[in-house]
């Protein structure tokens, strides 16, 4: 585990939403951009499927809000990973992500524009803590299926588009 000192880790909240981001997202980002671009949307992928683990671990202890917290991340992640792989795209904010899934919902259908506003509201749920633990498990399986379809498309091409 990496420690940030406490003044690196201010910096970075304030970055972030200055970028309508999450510090986590925008660290991921930034790591991400050492890769090659065609390593770039596994790195995304990967952290996905990574925070549904811990999100679901984390539903397991009843800690719904850190659930919902991972799985709003998760999601994030997906949408990212499958723009950097289909398009070469770089998505920087919550704006973009709005704009994108758009492209995924034609590309995968209706179900995963759903699976986005479960995403969704699960960033609303972290912040507010209102979701039932029921609510909290749907929203973990819709976007549990929107990341293992999103890594069975990126994985399922081996062919290296950059």
């Amino acid at each position: 585990m990496v420690r940030i000192p406490d003044c690196i880790a201010k910096r970075l909240e304030s970055k972030a939403e200055g970028m309508d981001s999450s510090v986590y997202e925008l660290v991921v980002d930034k790591v991400l951009e050492l890769l090659e671009p065609y390593e770039r949307a596994e790195g995304y992928i990967d952290s996905s499927l990574e925070l549904i683990n811990e999100a679901l671990h984390e539903l397991e202890k009843g800690d719904l809000r850190r659930a919902s917290e991972l799985i709003w991340h998760a999601c994030a992640l997906a949408i990212r990973a499958y723009a950097n792989h289909r398009d070469g795209k770089k998505l920087e904010s919550r704006s973009d992500l709005w704009s994108y899934i758009e492209t995924i919902k034609r590309d995968l259908g209706n179900w995963a524009y759903d699976a986005w506003l479960s995403g969704l509201s699960m960033k609303m749920n972290f912040d507010d803590g209102w979701a039932s633990k029921s609510q909290v498990e749907d929203a973990f399986n819709q976007v549990k299926k929107l990341v293992e379809e999103i890594s069975r498309v990126i994985k399922g091409s081996n062919a290296k588009k950059y």
